[in-house]
């Protein structure tokens, strides 16, 4: 009897240990995310949404809804660096000043070129780039520009593959620019804006 008892232990011990070794062979094995790779030519169009005001002599904020739109055309070298032209513009509608009528448009354009640099698998990335900006107000289909100053844009942004050679994904921005009036010899006006954007790059 005990022969008998011992051999069904034993079988059952047997068996234990076969559904054992079957669950750890089933388990799922979470492979590391892989390096997103990227190295070539490649565009970049971006736009969203920003907040901040354009400051003028200190005297007063210009303030309205504000879109930005941003277009880069770079190259990414394989050190997880990439450098671009840029050519950016934000749209300030209904611009107002202490509630009060300022114009019917103001734009701020910028264009000059930049750096990003990669991290981690390659998909999160920092950017500076310097401009020259210029601010223009549209007031009874006249415009009023300033001189053209100096534009700073400085942001952090993620890139998602979706197909081959198409990443979607956002940037988080910070704008400056100062710059001078006509026929001042001082730089009476200021723009500080912080925006989001949903981003689309197209190429390597």
């Amino acid at each position: 009897m005990n022969r008998k008892n011992n051999i069904f232990l034993f079988l059952a011990f047997i068996l234990s240990l076969s559904s054992i070794f079957q669950l750890s062979a089933q388990q799922k094995v979470d492979l590391p995310e892989l390096k997103q790779k990227q190295k070539g030519i490649y565009t970049r169009l971006s736009s969203g949404i920003s907040m901040g005001n354009t400051n003028y002599k200190s005297l007063y904020d210009i303030k309205g809804t504000t879109i930005p739109f941003v277009f880069q055309l770079g190259y990414q070298t394989a050190f997880n660096v990439a450098f671009y032209f840029n050519y950016n513009v934000l749209f300030v509608l209904n611009p107002a000043t202490d509630g009060d009528y300022a114009a019917d448009l103001m734009t701020i354009p910028q264009f000059g070129g930049g750096l990003s640099f990669y991290f981690g698998k390659g998909k999160n990335y920092i950017y500076v780039d310097a401009n020259s900006a210029t601010t223009r107000l549209l007031i009874d289909s006249e415009v009023f520009s300033t001189d053209p100053g100096f534009g700073l844009n400085i942001g952090w942004g993620y890139d998602h593959n979706l197909v081959k050679h198409v990443s979607i994904g956002g940037t988080i921005f910070y704008h400056y620019s100062t710059m001078k009036d006509k026929d001042s010899t001082a730089s009476p006006l200021k723009n500080n804006y912080l925006g989001v954007c949903l981003s689309f790059r197209f190429g390597k």
